[in-house]
């Protein structure tokens, strides 16, 4: 073969070696892509729902028939059973003030003092006055004795004598006068040293040394800590089983679950408009003065009568569509109770309907659970 009849195909065969290059690139290609694709992870077609669920021995519980004593909630904040605002008694200044908020004070203290000069001045003047109206009356007094004698002597007429026992009157009705104005000096002048009519705490205070004060005005606030007393509105439908006399068990906030005792001891005759609810009265002895007024107590009343009943602590209850229940297991898997239940305590239930005792139930919410939920139970370590 000539050179010349050669050199026209070497074109040809390059393009042919270049479209089978081309071609195992393209199959390369095409199965590395389908490699990758089946070698990746597929897409999550959602979230999946658990097939089982794990809990340990303190998440569950079982729901045992107990006998409890029937109680009645109540709350309410503590007051003082006494207490006594003390008030200016007269227009005046304060010379002294000899207590301060939180002060302990006993009866007959002297709390303030006012100023008396003004006040003994007075009572000075009074009492002189009082003598002249006492001098006035001895001489009247004599005037009515020797009037008499001359009448029975027929030495002065009856008008005389009539003139005589007026004159006597009016010194009488005069020293009276003086004697009153000379007592009310006298109860200003006790009045001006500010005593506590009781043992007790000093609550307040709104007076200073040197200040000038109206009358009325309030000075102090006295308490007696010993004695307190909560007021708390409890609904109507408890009202048949409350009787004065009944032991009350309260909690104080600020003292974690220690316990003070107190008694029912007034019941309001009358229910409040609009909540029907009746205000009930419980006393608290408090010998050693720890509680104090205004603190926010809660407690139950106990009735006297007891029963069996399913006690459950509050997180077992749960909430769904279908209203208040409860998870229950059985086979091994989770069951959905409806439950009805009444308010024990903060974070106590008592179970009225829905559960029979013996049934063991969840005791913390769970999110996501839905009925027939395999449960495996963890050993106790």
């Amino acid at each position: 073969m000539s050179k010349s009849s050669f050199r026209p195909a070497l074109p040809q065969r390059r393009w042919i070696i270049a479209g089978v290059a081309v071609a195992v690139v393209s199959v390369g290609s095409v199965y590395a892509l389908s490699g990758r694709k089946d070698a990746g992870p597929k897409a999550p077609e959602g979230d999946a729902k658990p097939a089982l669920i794990e809990l340990g021995p303190t998440d569950v519980l079982q729901a045992r028939q107990v006998v409890h004593q029937e109680t009645v909630l109540l709350a309410g904040t503590l007051n003082p059973l006494t207490q006594i605002l003390m008030i200016a008694p007269f227009e005046g200044r304060v010379a002294e003030v000899g207590a301060r908020p939180g002060d302990k004070v006993t009866a007959g203290q002297v709390l303030a003092r006012f100023d008396e000069s003004d006040l003994r001045a007075r009572l000075a003047e009074r009492a002189a006055a009082v003598a002249s109206a006492e001098e006035q009356m001895r001489v009247a007094e004599r005037n009515r004795v020797s009037s008499r004698a001359l009448l029975d002597q027929n030495f002065i007429s009856k008008n005389a004598f009539d003139n005589t026992l007026g004159g006597f009157a009016e010194r009488q009705a005069a020293l009276d006068s003086q004697k009153a104005q000379l007592a009310l000096v006298q109860r200003a002048l006790k009045d001006a040293h500010v005593v506590a009519p009781f043992a007790g705490t000093v609550s307040s205070r709104q007076v200073e040394p040197g200040q000038w004060v109206e009358a009325n005005r309030k000075l102090f606030t006295l308490v007696d800590l010993r004695k307190l007393e909560v007021e708390a509105a409890i609904p109507s439908q408890h009202l048949a089983k409350l009787v004065p006399g009944q032991k009350v068990k309260l909690r104080a906030e600020g003292y974690g679950n220690e316990t003070f005792e107190g008694t029912l001891t007034r019941i309001n005759p009358s229910t409040q408009a609009g909540t029907r609810n009746v205000l009930a009265y419980v006393s608290v002895e408090n010998p050693s003065e720890r509680l104090r007024v205004g603190l926010y107590v809660s407690g139950e009343i106990s009735t006297g009568n007891a029963r069996q009943q399913i006690e459950l602590p509050l997180t077992a209850v749960q909430s769904s569509k279908n209203g208040r229940g409860v998870w229950v297991i059985a086979d091994n898997k989770l069951r959905w109770r409806g439950v009805e239940y009444e308010r024990l305590s903060v974070d106590q239930v008592r179970i009225t309907k829905g559960l029979t005792g013996g049934e063991q139930v969840v005791a913390m919410p769970l999110k996501g659970a839905t009925d027939d939920l395999a449960v495996r139970l963890k050993p106790a370590a």
